[in-house]
């Protein structure tokens, strides 16, 4: 059984002004301005032990759930597990440069030189 929920005047006046200004974001300089409290901050502050206070007398104390953690750049790549060698390619024979040299011209005898 939850235990009854006592707030004192301020506490109730801060909740009150809490619920009229929440919309996706809370507006604390307002919640501040009609709660009577001096700053933004201390309302906020204020507001994080009576939302507690709330929490713990109507036994519905929430936990916040574990972050998701973020990922970090480049995961999205899966990384090599051994590093990849070059491949090596063997050295050109001289007569394998001779004949790519001689490509661009006809050779001797061929039909490009038939008249």
């Amino acid at each position: 059984m939850s235990t009854p929920l006592t707030l004192n005047a301020r506490q109730q006046a801060l909740l009150v002004a809490v619920i009229r200004n929440m919309t996706a974001e809370i507006n604390w300089d307002a919640v501040a301005t009609e709660a009577g409290y001096p700053t933004a901050k201390s309302a906020r502050d204020n507001w994080g032990h009576t939302r507690k206070k709330i929490e713990s007398s109507s036994g519905s104390e929430t936990t916040p759930a574990k972050a998701t953690p973020k990922k970090r750049k480049g995961d999205d790549e899966k990384t090599p597990s051994k590093k990849k060698s070059k491949k090596v390619t063997p050295p050109a024979d001289k007569d394998d440069e001779e004949e790519s040299k001689g490509e661009d011209k006809p050779e001797a005898g061929s039909e490009d030189d038939e008249v």
